[in-house]
This record gives structure tokens, C-alpha cells and sequence, in this order.
């Protein structure tokens, strides 16, 4: 076996376990801050279930349990298409975006002390080096 493959698993098992663990999402579950994330970034731009299944890589079924928890809660709704109904349209509730933020907030203090503890270089190497990787597992050609 190569070593470094292994150090390589090792390390992004390590990495995907303290992201997922509650030291970094305590109020809510992980999926369910990435979602809102991408929902907030939307501003008033149509998102659909089906989009964040394919950005996030979630089976339908599971993605529609997140989301009927995040409705339950208020913090999201669904709105059908006018021009074609089979089509909803997931919004985030701007009126209850406080728990979302407060969330956001935390994360963004934990980044901010990895960026002090690394550096400004070493951070922007680390992100050139992930979105490398990223590419790759998506099997699109490097830049």
C-alpha cells in the first residue's frame, strides 16, 4: 500500500469528522446550515430541490426531509412555479433568518481562527489546493 494515500484518507477522514462535528454547527444540523447558506447567497433567485440535491450531492428523499424540518420550523417555504406546477420553489423566510445567522456567525469566528492560527497565504494555498481537489473529484479538468 502507498503511504501516502493512506496519510491522504486519513487526514480528509479527519477533516470531514471535525466539519461534522457539533463544534462547528451546534444549533443545527450540518446539511441544514449549508442549505440555508445556499439560500441566503440566493437573495431572491429561484432555487429548487432538485439544484441542492445536485449541489449537495443528497438523495431526493433525504433532501426532503431536511426541508420539511426547516419548514416546520419557519425557517424555509415552498412556493409552486406559476408557469409550471410541478416545480417549487424554495425560499428562505427572511423573517426568520436569525437562528441562520447566529449559526453563520459561529462558523465564520471558527474560520477566522484558523485564518490567524495559518495565515493569509497558507489559506489561499489551502483553498487553490481544495478547489484542485474538488475538480478532480468531479472529474472536471484543472484550470
Amino acid at each position: 500500500m502507498n503511504k501516502l494515500n493512506e496519510e491522504l484518507l486519513d487526514t480528509w477522514i479527519n477533516l470531514i469528522t471535525n466539519i461534522n462535528s457539533n463544534r462547528l454547527t451546534s444549533k443545527m444540523p450540518l446539511n441544514d446550515s449549508i442549505i440555508l447558506r445556499i439560500l441566503y447567497q440566493a437573495k431572491d433567485k429561484p432555487i429548487t430541490a432538485t439544484y441542492l440535491c445536485q449541489k449537495l450531492g443528497m438523495q431526493k428523499s433525504q433532501m426532503n426531509r431536511i426541508l420539511e424540518n426547516l419548514e416546520k420550523q419557519n425557517l424555509i417555504s415552498r412556493e409552486r412555479s406559476i408557469d409550471d406546477k410541478r416545480i417549487i420553489f424554495i425560499k428562505l423566510n427572511q423573517e426568520q433568518t436569525e437562528l441562520f445567522l447566529e449559526q453563520h456567525q459561529e462558523i465564520i469566528k471558527y474560520i477566522d481562527n484558523i485564518i490567524n492560527k495559518l495565515g493569509t497565504t497558507k489559506i489561499k494555498q489551502t483553498i487553490e489546493l481544495l478547489n484542485e481537489i474538488i475538480n478532480i473529484t468531479k472529474g472536471e479538468p484543472n484550470d
